[in-house]
């Protein structure tokens, strides 16, 4: 109580306690305020004897009051002292107790299992040491001036000199893991933290690999450390990550898969969306997949190293089948659609911007690769309708069928007289067939390029090649091996391309009446000779163009014919076929991968002959069926208006041949498939058409390349 006495009157103390306050005129004009005692404390590090201003004042300071409005802002901005943050990448001093001291006053605090430490608080000014001590006595320490109220950094070690990897990641699955760095002889540890961080010191030096793992996928990163001296290194561990997407509804809830070899991802839809993490085992070409159940989608990927997102979207393989009813014999009337090809019309135009017939392209292709890709409505401009070099040997001009596309021949019931054809973009399906696509192995290849015109020769090589004169007189054996001349996947049209496009034709046409569908082609019985090839680049893709702009063209026999995409797909000349031959006793023999080609069918596979017992040859009405003998003649009592509209042939230990010539009249068609000539058979009628069959390589990753 001051007893009614002025401040002035007052006895003076000798000591200040605790709780006390200055009484202060503040320099700023603001008026008299209170200073605890606490705050002046903290400011000079001690007591303070009062009337005692000799330490506070200086050339800035220069009074009482001054010293002590100083001595506000000081604190005011403090909250409390200063601190040290103290980090560690030591695991032996996790858990350990952290000291900071003067000499006098000591602190503690306990350091993390992360790696850190915090101390506040801190009143005391000057050099002030930091240590720690392992279990087993090893003490760090290290100093730390402190002149103000900042937060201060330190490190302790006890593993001596270092270097140091500063670690992150944003792969919040590797939160809290260990993260490992080895030379491949020592190796050093630490935690990534929830910030994403971990700091690991270690001795060693040289190629030093960075890893850590989510428990599944391990991202990993490499650098060299130098011995010279010690360094800081930094890294950022990254995963790779797969979004897929579909908008079909039942696959909501269902698994996709990613595979590279023995390695597998999986993920879930869900709202259309999968997310699938993945690691560097998968560099390479990866294949992904889902199923409702009954269709199946398949997607490509071919990540690399240093590419860390993807995003694919998956669309449902499709099945197109085509049911041919024999107990009607109208071609026009004997086919009914099933699975994902009902309720469509039997009419190319119908059928050209659905799955696997939107992605088949006219392009020009060079040394097995795309140099551009065509005018579908005309071949002699590029896709831009440019103009396009397609007359220059070399620059082949090919129908491309972008990816694996499986066919079946099959008989519905034990009578065969209901025989289903199907076609699936599925790209590896037990119940489909794929030798159109199996050049060394079976369905080894990932596409497949088609010549748009007969073969035309040069220099012992076969070319497919605008406005140039279809070459003939030679043997099989003789085609064969130009085609090859060409390069490494180029062969002679094999049998297995030619079952599956005319699967393709059926279901895209409805109708085994290819000629009265399509065009009669170049097969007037009075020609005496073909012509050369080109005729058709400005008639459309199916002869569709022409067939709006002259359509006396598609029956007077004397115009060559365009259908899905080929010139002379029947008519003007014959063309050798790889991969099928007959027996001494009219058995099909076929052969699935082309490497295997033998003009005798020696090792081929034995079909049977489907109960023929001597050489027929006439209209077909019945095929032999199977994916594998396919459209080889079982029955010949057709007509050049039934059934399959076409004439064909089997006769024993023979080669074959397709298509007809510039002669075959009403005989010629999508189905004129003779095998009934001998090995050694040349003609001034017969040639070749060319194919190339493209194998995806392994791809050289960025580290390979270095």
């Amino acid at each position: 109580m001051n007893e009614g006495k002025t401040f002035f009157d007052l006895p003076q103390a000798q000591t200040v306690p605790a709780g006390s306050r200055y009484a202060v005129e503040m320099g700023d004009g603001s008026g008299t305020k209170s200073v605890t005692h606490e705050d002046v404390v903290k400011a000079v590090g001690g007591d303070l004897p009062l009337g005692d201003t000799k330490d506070l004042e200086t050339i800035a300071k220069d009074n009482f009051v001054n010293a002590i409005n100083e001595i506000k802002r000081r604190t005011d901005s403090a909250s409390g002292g200063a601190a040290i943050r103290v980090l560690t990448t030591d695991p032996a001093l996790y858990g350990r107790v952290v000291s900071v001291t003067d000499g006098k006053t000591t602190l503690t605090g306990s350091m993390s299992y992360t790696g850190e430490c915090m101390i506040t608080g801190i009143l005391i000014n000057g050099n002030l040491t930091v240590s720690a001590s392992t279990e087993e006595g090893v003490t760090a320490e290290t100093t730390v001036t402190v002149t103000n109220y900042a937060t201060y950094s330190a490190e302790l070690d006890t593993r001596g000199e270092y270097n140091r990897i500063d670690v992150k990641t944003a792969e919040t699955g590797l939160y809290g893991r260990t993260v490992t760095v080895s030379n491949g002889t020592d190796s050093a540890t630490g935690t990534i933290g929830n910030d994403g961080t971990a700091k690991i010191r270690f001795s060693f030096s040289g190629a030093v690999t960075v890893t850590a793992s989510d428990g599944t996928n391990t991202a990993s990163a490499s650098l060299n450390v130098s011995g010279e001296s010690v360094g800081v290194y930094s890294v950022d561990l990254q995963l790779y990550h797969l979004t897929v997407t579909t908008a079909d509804k039942k696959l909501n809830g269902k698994m996709v898969t990613l595979v590279c070899g023995s390695y597998s991802r999986t993920g879930t839809f869900a709202g259309g969306v999968a997310a699938i993490t993945f690691d560097s085992n998968f560099m390479g070409e990866c294949l992904i997949g889902a199923s409702d159940g009954s269709r199946t989608g398949t997607v490509k990927i071919h990540p690399v190293p240093s590419m860390y997102a993807y995003s694919v979207t998956m669309t449902l393989a499709v099945v197109y089948s085509a049911l041919i009813d024999f107990s009607k014999s109208a071609p026009d009337k004997m086919i009914t659609y099933a699975d994902d090809a009902e309720g469509m019309e039997h009419s190319f135009a119908s059928w050209r911007d659905m799955p696997i017939f939107k992605d088949m392209r006219p392009c020009v292709l060079k040394n097995g690769e795309v140099l551009y890709y065509l005018n579908p409505d005309n071949y002699t401009q590029k896709a831009d309708r440019t103009a396009a070099d397609i007359t220059t040997l070399g620059n082949d001009v090919m129908l491309e069928i972008p990816y694996r596309v499986g066919y079946s021949i099959e008989w519905v019931n034990t009578g065969k007289n209901l025989l289903k054809v199907s076609v699936t973009n599925e790209p590896d399906n037990a119940a489909f067939k794929y030798d159109a696509f199996s050049l060394d192995s079976y369905n080894d290849c990932d596409r497949i390029y088609i010549g748009v015109y007969k073969g035309h020769c040069s220099g012992n090589r076969a070319y497919s090649s605008s406005g140039k004169a279809v070459t003939v007189s030679q043997t099989i054996d003789t085609f064969r091996t130009w085609c090859r001349a060409r390069g490494a996947g180029y062969q002679q049209r094999t049998y297995g391309s030619l079952k599956l496009m005319q699967c393709l034709f059926i279901i895209s046409h409805g109708t085994l009446n290819s000629q009265a569908a399509v065009g009669t082609g170049y097969v007037k019985s009075s020609h005496s000779a073909g012509v050369n090839t080109g005729g058709t680049n400005a008639y459309g893709f199916d002869s569709e163009v022409i067939r709006t702009s002259a359509p006396a063209y598609m029956t007077d026999q004397e115009h060559q014919v365009k259908c899905l995409g080929l010139e002379d797909f029947w008519g003007n000349y014959w063309e050798f076929i790889d991969g099928l031959t007959s027996d001494a006793n009219r058995n099909v023999m076929t052969c699935d991968i082309a490497k295997n080609f033998v003009t005798n069918g020696t090792g081929y596979k034995n079909n049977g002959n489907g109960g023929v017992t001597a050489n027929i040859a006439n209209y077909m009405k019945l095929p032999q069926g199977g994916s594998d003998a396919g459209f080889t003649a079982r029955d010949v009592s057709g007509s050049d208006s039934t059934y399959f509209t076409d004439s064909a042939a089997l006769y024993a230990s023979c080669l074959a041949f397709f298509g007809g010539a510039w002669d075959s009249a009403l005989y010629a068609g999508a189905f004129r498939l003779r095998v009934d000539y001998a090995f050694s058979f040349s003609a001034v009628s017969v040639g070749c058409r060319l194919m190339f069959m493209h194998k995806e390589e392994p791809k050289e990753t960025e580290e390979e390349a270095a």
